[in-house]
């Protein structure tokens, strides 16, 4: 399958990704699990999600993608927080993305 048939995950938000992920009979934890790996720790790959099964690496390696782009804005508030603006694929869209800072874990 061509990369323009696969879906870019990071096009979708975490409502999306669940969805999708459930569609496949998967656990809704899971969305939550790869959108650390690709926004937390920054990968691009599925072979990197060492902590996803192999079957489901594979499954969504066939299906999905994990474009490698950049913040179009990051801007960074007083309290340390970064909040990123990201192209979209959609018309007239963005998608907007504010990490929350690990506190108390």
């Amino acid at each position: 399958m061509s990369q323009t048939n696969l879906i870019d995950l990071k096009n979708l938000n975490l409502e999306d990704l669940t969805a999708l992920l459930c569609g496949l009979g998967k656990e809704k934890f899971r969305a939550r699990q790869i959108m650390r790996w690709i926004y937390t720790r920054g990968v691009t790959s599925f072979a990197e999600m060492t902590d996803l099964s192999k079957a489901l690496r594979e499954d969504l390696s066939q299906r999905a993608f994990i474009s490698n782009w950049q913040p179009e804005v990051t801007e960074q508030s007083v309290d340390g927080t970064k909040k990123y603006l990201f192209p979209s694929n959609r018309p007239k869209s963005s998608i907007r993305c504010a990490p929350r800072p690990k506190t108390g874990r």
